[in-house]
């Protein structure tokens, strides 16, 4: 009996031993939680831009009901492929209304063959040996009411 006894009184020491021992478990702060929390709005800053975008874009669509001439210089660009030639840097684009420069002229460019010549950001990559054109022109509206009112155009000539 004193066997048991000592046995039970053993075990139950042993078990309220290790109990205290195990390693209590803390909640983690989940990083993104405290993340998403230290982030602060700025839909202020967002909604006056996106008003002063849309402000520039109609003043575009207005001062190109005005144009009626698209000057550009030079009437061809040549370059290798593989090169990016930078757009604004390579060409002069004048917008004329009645022989007089247009304010707030913003144009819009097409390339006529992608596989030859395409856009890489304000730049133009020559893609492959050959021979295309861009098209710059001044248009009203947007796409699906979209006018063009006048076009120019540059030859791209890319070698190998």
């Amino acid at each position: 009996m004193k066997t048991i006894l000592s046995t039970a009184l053993v075990l139950g020491i042993l078990g309220c031993h290790l109990r205290s021992q195990a390693p209590t478990i803390q909640p983690r702060r989940d990083s993104v939680s405290t993340q998403l929390i230290s982030v602060r709005s700025d839909s202020a800053v967002d909604s006056s831009l996106a008003t002063a975008l849309r402000q520039a874009r109609e003043k575009s669509y207005q001062a190109a009901t005005h144009v009626d001439t698209i000057l550009v210089h030079p009437d061809t660009l040549k370059f290798r492929v593989g090169q990016v030639v930078p757009l604004f840097g390579s060409v002069t684009i004048d917008a004329r209304a009645g022989g007089k420069h247009v304010e707030h002229f913003a144009p819009l460019f097409e390339v006529g063959d992608h596989a030859i010549a395409g856009f890489a950001g304000p730049a133009i990559e020559g893609r492959r040996p050959g021979l295309t054109w861009l098209v710059i022109s001044a248009f009203t509206g947007d796409e699906s009411e979209r006018k063009i009112v006048a076009r120019s155009m540059v030859w791209i000539l890319v070698e190998p």
